[in-house]
């Protein structure tokens, strides 16, 4: 089994672990006997808050990690399924995967940026699109050609 997490799940925890130091030093300063009151209340703010809130996005996206194992393939909330959003986690078994196609979706280069859309087509016609480029272009690649071996392979 092998599980994928976003590449900013590691930034975000990183982030949280400094602001809360921030915000520990902020509050170890009067302890300590130094009164730079400005300083104090600097960092306990804005260490708290932005712990608060990089935290919080760290334990939403460790909610999106992808796992393929050798009969199925997990993908996080955030999937369309035959044009609707899905919110929840959806698991893929190999043998209903008829197809996958991937297209370039061009990006504007101020907010977002060039990725691939990857289409599922399953036997019963469903299809399922989903972008990967979270993951990292080592782990796209590889998850879509886990997908393509696994169709090939029964096919055979």
């Amino acid at each position: 089994m092998t599980k994928y997490t976003p590449k900013a799940t590691s930034w975000l925890a990183t982030v949280s672990i400094l602001s809360f130091a921030a915000l520990l030093t902020g509050m170890i300063l009067p302890v300590l006997g130094v009164n730079n009151v400005p300083a104090q209340i600097c960092l306990s703010v804005l260490g708290g808050f932005n712990g608060i809130l990089f935290f919080c996005c760290y334990i939403a996206d460790t909610g999106r990690t992808l796992t393929v194992d050798a009969e199925k393939i997990v993908f996080p909330r955030g999937i369309v399924k035959n044009g609707k959003t899905t919110y929840r986690k959806t698991a893929v078994t190999f043998d209903e995967i008829r197809a996958i196609e991937s297209s370039l979706h061009k990006g504007n280069r101020v907010i977002s940026k060039d990725c691939s859309l990857h289409y599922l087509s399953l036997n019963d016609g469903t299809k399922i699109t989903v972008t990967l480029y979270a993951y990292g272009k080592e782990a796209e690649a590889e998850i879509v050609e886990t997908i393509r071996r696994n169709i090939r392979n029964r096919n055979r």
